[in-house]
């Protein structure tokens, strides 16, 4: 499955962005937002009984990593924080960071264990790859899960963070990181293939959301 979990290999770069992050949305409008997302994947993959079978345990697994990996992160945060002080302050004092700054940086973010996360997000979509046609999968280059897809000023307000385009939405404002979707493309870090389609971080978030495993546990009975 060249689709939805192969997006997972990304796990978070904690690159540093200079935008500022969106403000957060009406938990009501954003419920909304993810309801209507939910639901056009669902309709747009057309899963059947197997299908779904296959995909839920995949989709609940991954799930389930992505919370470690939020909390992982979380736990991080004071040390990483700690690093890239002293990283500014070496780049303020001298113009560029020392050697101890940037090791102690890469020590804070975890690199080990990031990538042993990152393996294993390869293994689950190494399982899923072959889950969807064809068909499916090219109807996901066109997906878009803004709830009025096509108007120009619909610019997915109120889908929170991950679940969309702009400030904050990339590596360091989710656990997820870039999106790969399909072969051909290279995601935001440089490693492996990008998504097809303008939302392919938005699907993968999408598809791990409570709303769309509900939706996939439905087609599973």
């Amino acid at each position: 499955m060249k689709a939805l979990l192969a997006s997972l290999l990304l796990v978070a770069s904690p690159s540093v962005g200079l935008a500022a992050p969106p403000e957060a949305p009406d938990p009501e409008v954003a419920k909304l937002h993810h309801e209507i997302a939910a639901a056009k994947l669902d309709r747009t993959l057309d899963l059947s009984r197997d299908q779904a079978r296959t995909l839920l345990p995949i989709l609940k697994q991954a799930s389930q990593l992505r919370g470690q990996i939020r909390a992982d992160m979380e736990k991080r945060k004071p040390a990483v924080v700690k690093a890239l002080t002293a990283i500014r302050d070496d780049v303020q004092r001298s113009g560029t960071a020392s050697d101890a700054s940037l090791k102690a940086l890469q020590d804070a973010r975890g690199g080990n264990e990031r990538q042993a996360l990152r393996l294993e997000m390869r293994a689950m979509a190494e399982r899923a790859r072959g889950v969807l046609t064809d068909e499916q999968r090219e109807r996901l280059r066109s997906f878009d899960p803004r709830p009025a897809a096509g108007l120009q000023d619909d610019d997915e307000p109120g889908m929170g963070p991950g679940m969309g385009p702009g400030p904050g939405n990339g590596p360091m404002g989710h656990p997820m990181g870039g999106g790969m979707m399909g072969p051909g493309h290279r995601g935001a870090m440089g490693r492996g293939p990008q998504m097809h389609g303008p939302h392919g971080r938005a699907l993968v978030m999408i598809a791990l959301t409570p709303e769309f495993l509900q939706l996939l546990e439905a087609r599973a009975r």
